[in-house]
């Protein structure tokens, strides 16, 4: 009987006691779910979790990354935490301490989130218009048309002392509108060329008729020096009085202190279709 009762007093060691672990934190889940939502990209949930590591990964890939192309995959680390805290996910070393009533602060996230992403996805509609606007602003294209810029880079390469004037050989413009258009100038002359721009001139129409400053080139002047190359990207611009039909134009330039042409393109003339 004396050795029962000897063994009932022997207490188990603290190791292997059935006690929680020392690494679980206690967590408020109301807390953390409203500073996922407004702040999860941040980290801020992760950090209340007690998540230093990934916390600082977050906030990396969400805000450091995001100029690099990566902030998506951010954004969708943060969309993922905040589903798992609204449902109530069990992550690893975290013991939620819940309020009374979960249900309104689920109900109220979840409209936040809705509204947020409609919101975002409307953002994103309107930016991309507005690059898509702005975009054909600059190159002045139609609806289904844009400037190719890699073509406007090997336009550039393209003048020489042989051909000093390039520019496209046709175009297509509609009446009392403009279109991007780019020349490629060569200075084979021993000076400068001060104040240079192309000018196109002597534009005659299917009848042999003589249209004189109804297609205009806009861009702006540029010195160019001798055995230099400069490139003018600008616009055609046809006058409304114009009738639809096919003319062709000469290209020339002309500088400060000079013959009225300078240089002139010594082989083909440049097409400019004008529709209605």
């Amino acid at each position: 009987m004396g050795l029962f009762i000897l063994i009932g007093d022997i207490k188990m060691p603290k190791n292997l006691e059935n006690k929680p672990s020392e690494n679980i934190k206690e967590v408020n889940w109301t807390l953390t779910l409203y500073m996922s939502l407004f702040f999860g990209w941040l980290g801020v949930d992760r950090f209340i979790m007690g998540k230093v590591g990934t916390g600082i990964l977050k906030l990396i890939v969400c805000v450091l990354l995001w100029p690099f192309g990566f902030g998506i995959f951010g954004a969708i680390w943060w969309l993922i935490d905040l589903i798992l805290i609204l449902t109530s996910h069990n992550f690893e070393g975290v013991k939620w301490e819940f309020p009374k009533e979960k249900m309104p602060h689920i109900i109220i996230v979840s409209v936040l989130l809705v509204i947020g992403v409609l919101i975002w996805i409307f953002s994103a509609f309107v930016f991309l218009g507005f690059i898509i606007s702005f975009t054909r602003s600059i190159f002045d294209q139609g609806s289904n048309q844009l400037e190719d810029v890699w073509s406007d880079m090997q336009l550039a390469m393209k003048a020489s002392p042989d051909y000093p004037v390039f520019f496209e050989e046709s175009i297509t413009i509609k009446r009392g509108e403009s279109q991007s258009f780019g020349v490629s100038v060569y200075n084979k002359l021993a000076n400068t060329l001060y104040n240079a721009k192309p000018v196109i001139t002597d534009c005659i129409n299917s009848a042999g008729e003589t249209v004189s400053e109804k297609i205009t080139f806009i861009t702006v002047e540029a010195d160019i020096p001798s055995g230099g190359e400069q490139s003018f990207f600008g616009k055609i611009k046809a006058s409304e009085e114009l009738t639809p039909d096919m003319y062709v134009c000469s290209v020339v330039i002309t500088a400060d202190g000079h013959d009225p042409y300078v240089v002139e393109y010594p082989k083909e003339r440049l097409m400019i279709r004008v529709t209605a």
